[in-house]
């Protein structure tokens, strides 16, 4: 049975990986039983009157625990919430995954693809509170830590639920919960699938689709809305094909962008032995995604510009180019990261996106044009030209290049486009 009490043995287990990593004093016995009598301390007290730090990044607020032991709490707390109520988060790897797979199905279809707005300052406190009181599994000290945590956040500006917050991410997951499961049993749904904000729905055809937008706003949970910008689209109706047609300038019946990527479903058809005939998907990297990409290539030659660091001007390109590992949250492996790993369902070998970037950064290095590039320019001889021509985009893909960096090493890459 799931033990939901904070005592220094439940609280023990709250210490993750990263904890270590930032402070070293925490491999020592009496550091660690200082830090969790802390913590007992903050469960006794409560959350009342707390305060969170906050930044602004990429113009939302994010906030963290300034202390360790309050951290733990508020792990606890999410620990409870996630084994009861069996929350877990999405799998980006899979859901692109699965995706591809409903794309290209023959059978006819739309693609509705939709972005809540500023998902986590807009849910309404009423709706949050509520849904707290319902959780009749969690013990009410458990509730009464959270709620107090959520009103002291109210009280310093807060909205909805604080952006940054590990919890958070959980509590969001508990919120959409009911929303997930009426288009999961939607009939008329062959296939959705939500990220955090970012909404995938693949359907029959059928139905009407502005009477089906309308039915999806309707069951959002109180003060969440779509953004209809960009990233806000309806496909026309995807028609059944039961023959295959192998045409060398295949029409696009649509694009569209999800999770770093960019789908395109063609009128090929294509027959296989196992599953008979499948529309031929092409996936590439997000144009957005290579644009950030492309600013951060710039970003990394002014800095070099100034510094006039050539090896860490190469460190930051095989960084973008190629692929790592990182110690994920809470985990004692590392989770593999980079160009590769990051979009593993892109074929290297026709990505026009990789091929764009690779060509992007040979202009780079070869051109003088504008004042950013003249400099560049003017500061590379020719061996340095040739080691920066020798990176790809293609290649690192491709061959899978795998780097190792130290975590000081990754934030000093890192450091020109923090922000970016």
């Amino acid at each position: 049975m799931y033990d939901q009490s904070f005592n220094p043995r439940t609280l023990s287990r709250c210490f993750k990986p990263e904890d270590f990593q930032k402070n070293r004093a925490l491999s020592l016995d009496s550091v660690r039983e200082k830090t969790i009598r802390a913590a007992i301390e903050r469960f006794n007290n409560g959350f009342l009157g707390y305060n969170l730090r906050s930044s602004v990044l990429r113009g939302k607020k994010v906030y963290w625990a300034d202390e360790l032991a309050d951290t733990l709490v508020l792990r606890k707390v999410e620990s409870n919430l996630s084994n009861l109520y069996q929350l877990k988060l999405p799998s980006r790897t899979m859901i692109v995954d699965t995706l591809n797979v409903f794309l290209s199905e023959c059978s006819q279809y739309k693609v509705y693809r939709l972005d809540i707005h500023s998902f986590y300052e807009s849910f309404n406190k009423d709706y949050i509170f509520k849904k707290i009181d319902e959780l009749e599994r969690l013990e009410m000290k458990t509730k009464q830590l959270l709620k107090e945590f959520l009103y002291s956040f109210y009280l310093t500006g807060g909205e909805g639920i604080p952006r940054g917050l590990s919890i958070s991410a959980y509590l969001a997951e508990l919120l959409m919960h009911d929303f997930d499961n009426h288009l999961k049993d939607d009939k008329s749904v062959f296939y959705y699938a939500r990220y955090v904000d970012d909404i995938v729905i693949v359907t029959s055809g059928f139905e009407d689709s502005n009477a089906f937008i309308e039915n999806v706003k309707s069951i959002l949970p109180p003060g969440l809305s779509f953004n209809e910008g960009k990233k806000y689209y309806i496909s026309d109706l995807i028609p059944k094909s039961a023959k295959k047609k192998n045409t060398e300038s295949p029409t696009k019946l649509l694009t569209f962008e999800y999770l770093g990527y960019d789908f395109s479903v063609g009128d090929k058809i294509e027959e296989c032995n196992i599953r008979g005939f499948y529309r031929l998907i092409e996936v590439d990297l997000a144009h957005a995604k290579a644009n950030k990409i492309k600013s951060r290539i710039i970003y990394s030659i002014i800095d070099y510009n100034k510094t006039k660091d050539f090896e860490l001007l190469c460190e930051r390109l095989k960084f973008l180019s190629t692929n790592f590992s990182i110690l994920d949250s809470g985990r004692v492996l590392k989770r593999l990261s980079g160009i590769h790993y990051n979009y593993p369902l892109i074929d290297a070998r026709t990505s026009k996106r990789l091929a764009e970037l690779d060509l992007f950064l040979r202009k780079a290095v070869l051109s003088s044009n504008g004042k950013v590039f003249f400099d560049f320019h003017t500061n590379l001889n020719q061996y340095k030209k040739y080691r920066l021509l020798k990176i790809s985009f293609v290649r690192g893909h491709e061959k899978r290049h795998f780097f190792h960096y130290s975590a000081s090493k990754m934030m000093r890459i890192q450091r020109c486009w923090k922000y970016v």
